[in-house]
């Protein structure tokens, strides 16, 4: 009997998820970097993952949930954006 692979978990890097103007990088969300790291610390956004000591990253099921619930909150203000998870 062949062993089930398990699925490997996919990575985003921060300008994958709000993206960089100077490399031409849209993002996923609509955010500013400095937003995106504020939300981490806070709580509000999905904890990092270090891959290696200057690689950091997010686990894109989390920052998929998390874009469902931008979209599910377009009218939506800041103070209701941030109590979805």
């Amino acid at each position: 009997m062949k062993p089930v692979p398990t699925p490997t978990p996919k990575f985003l890097r921060i300008d994958s998820i709000v993206g960089n103007k100077k490399k031409g990088i849209v993002g996923i969300l609509p955010i500013s970097k400095s937003t995106w790291w504020a939300g981490v610390k806070s709580g509000r956004y999905p904890k990092p993952v270090k891959i290696s000591m200057r690689c950091t990253a997010w686990l894109a099921e989390e920052v998929d949930a998390l874009e469902k619930s931008f979209s599910s909150c377009i009218d939506c203000n800041d103070s209701q954006i941030s109590q979805v998870k």
